[in-house]
């Protein structure tokens, strides 16, 4: 009798610790897509001293790991990672930064066609509160916006995908325009299966 009361006890332990536990929970097993959101800085008044055209990598930070050079900073998407660039700090408050363009490399240094070669993997977001034509308006295409937002839409089965990217960006200070200025990090979507 002391043994079949011993057994109930220990299966009725089980079942109750199983119904407790999260494994009926499908989305706790998923991994967590996450918005890379980097702190940006910038030596402003180092950067508008400077001539059109110029790099400033080295006057940007992305809040990379000491030792790591911006244009040695990668940022690492996984499957539907949203990456976040938007306006840096150090600027005045009055001050205007706006990205007109992002251009992609290859690991040889050769440009990359967004739409054909780069937009099927890496896809715009439009910003929260911002019209359809976020990106594509009049507006947008001869100024720039001040947010862009990637989303990592797809990815290769075996190999990463590695890009380099120039940021083409502005700054407009007391009425005046300066730049276009260049920042050049790195991006890679990585595979899906993780052996890259």
């Amino acid at each position: 009798m002391k043994i079949s009361k011993f057994i109930l006890l220990v299966v009725l332990s089980i079942t109750i610790f199983s119904c407790g536990s999260d494994d009926d929970d499908n989305d706790s097993q998923e991994p967590q897509n996450v918005n890379i959101n980097p702190t940006i800085t910038i030596n402003t008044d180092a950067v508008i001293a400077l001539p059109p055209d110029s790099d400033i990598t080295g006057l940007v930070d992305f809040g990379q790991p000491n030792g790591v050079s911006t244009s040695d900073y990668l940022v690492e998407l996984t499957l539907n990672d949203l990456f976040t660039l938007k306006r840096p700090e150090g600027l005045l408050p009055g001050d205007v930064f706006l990205i007109f363009d992002i251009e992609f490399y290859d690991e040889l240094d050769g440009l990359v066609d967004y739409e054909d070669d780069v937009e099927p993997f890496l896809g715009l977001v439009i910003p929260d509160g911002q019209p359809s034509d976020y990106y594509t308006s009049t507006e947008a295409t001869n100024e720039g916006v001040p947010v862009v937002i990637f989303r990592a839409d797809n990815a290769l089965d075996n190999n990463d995908l590695d890009w380099k990217y120039n940021i083409i960006c502005y700054i407009t200070r007391d009425g005046t325009e300066y730049g276009p200025y260049i920042i050049d990090p790195k991006i890679k979507i990585k595979s899906t299966n993780g052996l890259s």
